[in-house]
């Protein structure tokens, strides 16, 4: 027997199709909630591990203390015979190691159109090409022209984000660069020939810069000087392991424009978790998640300069020690919470009203002091003390142990002496430095 089935009169109503435009105004408020839950996964999965939470942020705080440490590795060095290497490792060793540190990664090639080289200016790392057919002309041409290049690096690395204390961009986007009288002809192609022509002959023929232009001579002589921690660190000890673990370390220039990207996103990581921990403070009004993601956030904002991640190094020393004597019992997280506060609340009005614009939190709310925050003092000075001795430690630790490691099995030794001393002048030094600042709060009677 067949049975026919027949569809119903009355057609079945079929799914409602949402507007184009819906569908477009909704996709990147998609892809922010997903990003956003992967964050808050990740910062739920730490609150649940904090020895695994602690680690991490040590190893965060290590890596970008050894960012904010005076530069010294030599550039990846590809394409060059054993006899070119040579010779370009000759010349890079007769320039400033900070100039040196300022070309990330350089290549040999057969041939460069109209060019002798050429200086490439990446958002994370600075590239030298040289042409093997124009360099080989005769070695004081060589000099000349990868030290020109150099110049061009250096003058990139200038810009303000790099250096906030100079703001306004690079060297040779103010006077008198691209302004007579010029060393060369070639000067006078543009303002950045004009201070990488005025770089190379103040190395190679600094006569000739002073007799041509005195002001220009003396700019470069200025930009020369260096650091305290620059000229401790300009010695063979350094220059060789800088050379090991430019070769062995980054092979190539994608793996060491890799690990700059690297060093870049987890600092956003870091001020993405502090966010969401002052979400989560809005929810639960706990007072360690909002120390944490105060501290946090700001300090992986920080990372993201070059002379500011100094300081970004001292905020995570200061949450190390704040956790520490919380763990101890000698502070409460609430005044912990406090001290921060003291500092930061007027920062975090800013943030808040921007994430409370965005609906990512509440708004801001003062700190209603109370009996719960009686050690607000005794927490400030732990915090302070922790940062002094991170930022004390985060420079004698690496410094000492690169010397150590070098001198006790050569360039190798080095690098594993760097990375050993920088994870102990670190650790130690923050809380070394929470203690004794603890310990000074209570005989003040702070």
């Amino acid at each position: 027997m067949i049975v026919s089935v027949c569809s119903a009169s009355r057609p079945t109503p079929r799914p409602a199709q949402p507007d184009e435009a819906d569908v477009k105004r909704s996709l990147p408020g998609k892809i922010k909630d997903v990003f956003l839950d992967g964050v808050r996964a990740s910062t739920d999965f730490l609150d649940r591990h904090p020895v695994l939470e602690a680690t991490v942020g040590d190893a965060m705080a290590v890596s970008r203390g050894l960012h904010a440490f005076p530069k010294f590795i030599y550039p990846t060095i590809t394409g060059a015979t054993p006899q070119e290497r040579e010779f370009i490792l000759d010349v890079l060793d007769s320039l400033p190691l900070k100039d040196v540190n300022t070309v990330k990664s350089l290549e040999v090639v057969p041939d460069i159109p109209d060019a002798s080289g050429l200086a490439f200016r990446h958002t994370v790392t600075n590239q030298i090409e040289l042409s093997r057919e124009q360099i080989s002309i005769r070695p004081e041409w060589f000099r000349e022209v990868l030290t020109h290049e150099v110049g061009h690096t250096k003058d990139y690395n200038s810009a303000w984000f790099n250096h906030p204390s100079e703001l306004g961009g690079n060297h040779s986007s103010r006077e008198p660069w691209g302004a007579g009288p010029y060393v060369t002809d070639y000067s006078g192609k543009s303002h950045y020939e004009d201070y990488a022509e005025s770089y190379a002959k103040y190395h190679v023929d600094p006569e000739r810069l002073r007799e041509a232009n005195p002001e220009k001579y003396a700019l470069i002589e200025k930009h020369e000087q260096q650091s305290f921690m620059e000229r401790l660190i300009d010695r063979q000890e350094f220059r060789e392991t800088g050379k090991w673990i430019g070769e062995n370390a980054f092979p190539n220039q994608g793996l060491r424009t890799g690990v700059e990207v690297f060093y870049w996103a987890t600092g956003g990581l870091q001020a993405l978790v502090g966010w969401d921990q002052l979400r989560k403070a809005s929810e639960t009004d706990d007072p360690h998640h909002h120390m944490s993601g105060v501290l946090n956030l700001t300090a992986g904002v920080l990372f993201g300069s070059q002379l500011l991640a100094v300081a970004g190094m001292g905020l995570q020393g200061a949450h190390r020690a704040l956790n520490g004597a919380i763990a101890r019992g000698e502070i409460t997280a609430a005044d912990g919470d406090a001290a921060v506060r003291t500092f930061s609340d007027p920062i975090e009005m800013g943030v808040r009203w921007a994430g409370s614009k965005l609906g990512l939190m509440d708004k801001f709310e003062k700190l209603e002091t109370s009996g719960l925050t009686a050690r607000r003092g005794e927490a400030s000075f732990i915090g302070v003390g922790g940062a002094a001795g991170a930022l004390v430690g985060g420079m004698v630790g690496p410094y000492g142990g690169l010397m150590a490691g070098y001198h006790l099995a050569g360039p190798v030794g080095g690098a594993v002496g760097l990375v050993v001393g920088a994870l102990a002048g670190y650790t130690l030094g923050a809380s070394l430095g929470g203690r004794v600042g603890g310990a000074l709060a209570r005989g003040l009677g702070v």
